[in-house]
């Protein structure tokens, strides 16, 4: 009877490791390259869930959710992002600077929000091409109606010029230091909004809005230090896309091969991963 009883807890033991085995999912980066480290989907919802600019700053900037595990200065802190807003003729133009040093600002990205001509607000996250390469461009379609559009396009609007610099943060702003790149891209999953679209794409929107973006954009760490753009950093790769695009080839080849494993009948399903990330152009 013992030997039966221990046989049948052997037998559960090793099926409960090999489901846990087929569930455990863990992202890898393919490369510990710098622009890994801000998820512009992450940007996007970050962006859509926000009411205002200043909320979108803090949401930046919160130590909880992490969505910045950026140190671009290699001072060992996570760099505080500020966030400025300009608009011209219902352009809206948001450009996300790190704070490296005193009056020393490098653009990360910008966000560029106007009106098709159906009158409908279209967005598009754009990484500053220093960090991620060039033309790396998301357009989110989202599942909901932000409420920042009521607030740019409403009575109660006001630009948003971030107050805050080297050495003068926001109460809610905490020191801390950027984690593993792998435990980034794990936990930056829980902040990506699934339920909207993403789509790549290279082209950007038109020339009155990259007028606008040059306006208030800073590219100190850039003029700094040219021999660590992207392009210098990574040869033969074109933007942070090519990154993402083998991540996630990996990740679906390793989830594929685990439902293969554990299906009793051997028919090989079919399962996706981040089905949202739908390329619109070729590239």
């Amino acid at each position: 009877m013992k030997t039966k009883v221990a046989s049948l807890l052997v037998v559960i033991l090793i099926a409960t490791t090999q489901f846990m085995a087929q569930e455990r999912i863990t992202v890898e980066a393919q490369n510990n390259d710098i622009s890994n480290n801000l998820d512009l989907k992450a940007v996007a919802t970050a962006f859509g869930e926000s009411k205002n600019m200043e909320e979108f700053e803090q949401k930046l900037n919160d130590y909880d959710s992490g969505i910045s595990n950026l140190d671009l200065n290699n001072d060992g802190q996570v760099d505080y992002l500020r966030v400025i807003e300009k608009m011209e003729n219902d352009v809206h133009v948001v450009v996300i600077q790190a704070v490296l040093d005193k009056n020393a600002y490098q653009d990360v990205a910008s966000i560029v929000v106007e009106k098709d001509q159906n009158n409908n607000p279209t967005v598009q996250i754009v990484g500053d091409p220093y960090l991620y390469g060039a033309n790396y461009v998301i357009e989110p379609t989202y599942s909901y109606t932000p409420s920042i559009f009521s607030f740019f396009w409403g009575s109660n609007y006001y630009g948003w010029d971030s107050p805050y610099y080297w050495g003068y943060y926001p109460s809610y702003y905490r020191y801390h230091s950027p984690i593993g790149i792998n435990l980034y891209l794990s936990n930056i999953r829980n902040h990506i909004n699934y339920n909207d679209s993403y789509y790549y794409t290279q082209n950007h929107f038109d020339n009155y809005a990259q007028r606008i973006h040059q306006s208030i954009s800073r590219n100190d760490y850039g003029n700094r230090y040219p021999e660590r753009n992207f392009s210098t950093r990574n040869e033969n790769i074109r933007n942070k896309r090519d990154f993402e695009f083998n991540r996630n080839r990996v990740i679906q080849n390793n989830q594929t091969r685990q439902s293969y494993q554990g299906n009793s009948t051997g028919t090989r399903p079919t399962r996706t991963w981040d089905n949202s990330n739908v390329q619109r152009n070729s590239q």
